[in-house]
């Protein structure tokens, strides 16, 4: 697939601009996230936007509500590291830079619950509602591991948890 146009996603670094509010999406290489750092981006939710943290089909954490300015954003320039990006929730295309893409691949939803890993402990697949997680859910989640994989179901993955 040949890109032809510069990408106009909002991130970390330039935020989407509504009439009212600005809206800041993290991109996560597939989907990881350090529990630490889910709590934070949660605290930031409660204290400047709208209270939620917001799982996107892509794997990719959102924060909305948030005051902005004159939302001109000038590092729309720049382009992405490597990134795996769901297209929709049964498959995804590898990324490279702003013009590289890759092959698509098929993803398969896991099951909710417990998930056996090959190294003999489990990961526990968590059902988000509505994709939207509050400062207490999130501080939850964090005690189940220390990285946390978002999935493009808009769930989360705690691998390494006890058997």
């Amino acid at each position: 697939m040949k890109r032809t146009f510069v990408d106009r996603d909002p991130g970390l670094l330039r935020p989407w601009i509504a009439k009212d509010e600005a809206l800041l999406r993290f991109w996560l290489v597939g989907g990881g996230v350090p529990s630490a750092s889910l709590g934070q981006v949660a605290e930031i939710a409660d204290q400047f936007g709208d209270g939620h943290v917001y799982l996107t089909s892509r794997a990719n954490l959102q924060i909305r509500g948030l005051p902005h300015d004159d939302g001109s954003g000038g590092v729309a320039h720049r382009s992405l590291d490597v990134g795996l990006v769901a297209l929709d929730e049964s498959t995804a295309q590898i990324r490279v830079g702003s013009h590289v893409w890759g092959e698509t691949v098929l993803l398969k939803q896991l099951p909710f619950g417990s998930i056996a890993q090959r190294d003999g402990r489990r990961a526990r697949h968590v059902e988000v509602v509505d994709g939207s997680l509050t400062l207490g859910a999130a501080n939850r989640l964090a005690q189940l591991s220390e990285v946390l994989i978002v999935t493009q179901w808009r769930s989360i993955i705690a691998p390494d948890c006890a058997a």
